[in-house]
């Protein structure tokens, strides 16, 4: 652990413990693939953003807009994690503050997790769609969809910028964590918590989806037998 006195200064020299590239051909290998992968990223995702919103019927589904909201997220990490990332790894840049720092490090974390969030959502999508499929369009309706982005973006966003707000080992005076700047270490702890919870249940939704296909696909098998069997005792 570092003192607080020393990790709550933003100046260079107390920033370099955190700065993981020590090369120039380190750097210089970084920032091309982070510029290469980040620009692909921002085209995908802004093209995904436009062929779903330029088209009236693709744009009402529930399906359309949890794969929207994914595109986003993931288009927001494209910019702000890329930018962060190699202004402070590979220019060695500092913030004025810790308060400009904890305000990128809280969009950088609000768009992965409503990237992971999107995605159980469109889990949970797919698995009533295939559970429940004569309930489907009752259960999941455009205003539940957007209500359930709405409650997503705002907790992924209060959960993010919770060290901002005053959850940081500088203000509380705590352990702070070695991997990221005036981050205290329980917030990191509890983050990384959330971060699985949300993977298992994504993991967890996918299997039981797949299960039931899988249910689905023997039930029909087993039928085309049956009536095959009856076709021929007819012959």
């Amino acid at each position: 652990m570092y003192e607080n006195a020393s990790t709550c200064n933003v100046s260079s020299k107390s920033m370099e413990c955190f700065m993981v590239l020590s090369t120039q051909a380190q750097k210089i290998s970084t920032a091309t693939l982070c510029g290469l992968f980040g620009t692909l990223g921002i085209f995908e995702n802004c093209l995904v953003l436009y062929l779903i919103f330029s088209s009236p019927g693709t744009r009402r589904k529930p399906s359309y807009i949890f794969i929207s909201s994914l595109a986003l997220a993931d288009l927001l990490a494209s910019i702000i994690f890329v930018r962060s990332f190699v202004n402070f790894h590979v220019f060695n840049e500092t913030d004025s503050s810790k308060e400009l720092f904890l305000l990128k490090l809280g969009g950088v974390n609000t768009s992965f997790m409503a990237s992971l969030s999107s995605l159980l959502l469109m889990a949970l999508d797919r698995y009533i769609s295939i559970s429940y499929p004569s309930k489907y369009k009752l259960l999941v309706t455009r205003k539940r969809a957007w209500t359930a982005l709405g409650v997503l973006w705002v907790t992924c966003v209060a959960t993010a910028f919770l060290p901002l707000m005053g959850w940081n080992c500088c203000t509380l005076n705590s352990a702070c964590s070695e991997l990221f700047p005036f981050v205290d270490n329980n917030y990191l702890s509890t983050w990384i918590c959330l971060v699985m919870v949300l993977l298992g249940c994504i993991v967890c939704a996918y299997a039981r989806m797949l299960w039931r296909a899988h249910q689905h696909v023997a039930y029909m098998g087993k039928h085309q037998v049956h009536v095959g069997k009856q076709n021929t005792r007819m012959r």
